[in-house]
C-alpha cells in the first residue's frame, strides 16, 4: 500500500516490483485511508505492507489498519 501523496508519485515515480512478483501496489493517500474510504478493499487475512517516502505515514497507516483488524 503506497500512502504517498500523488505529487510525490509524480515527482519520484511509482513503486516498482521485481519481475514475477505476485504482489500488487495500490496508492491510497493517508488521508483517504484515515477516512475509511477504501477499507472494504482489504482482505483481513492477507498482510498489507505500507510504504511512503520516509516511513512516518506508512507506520501510521499500518497502525490504523491493525486497529481495523487488517494484518499490516
Amino acid at each position: 500500500l503506497d500512502v504517498r501523496e500523488q505529487s510525490e508519485v509524480d515527482l519520484y515515480g511509482p513503486i516498482s516490483l521485481p519481475e514475477g512478483s505476485k504482489a500488487q501496489i495500490t496508492q491510497i493517500t493517508i488521508e483517504d485511508l484515515n477516512y475509511g474510504v477504501y477499507l472494504n478493499q482489504f482482505d483481513e487475512e492477507r498482510p498489507i505492507v505500507c510504504i511512503c517516502s520516509t516511513g512516518l505515514r506508512s507506520g501510521r497507516a499500518a497502525g490504523f489498519l491493525r486497529l481495523k483488524n487488517i494484518k499490516a
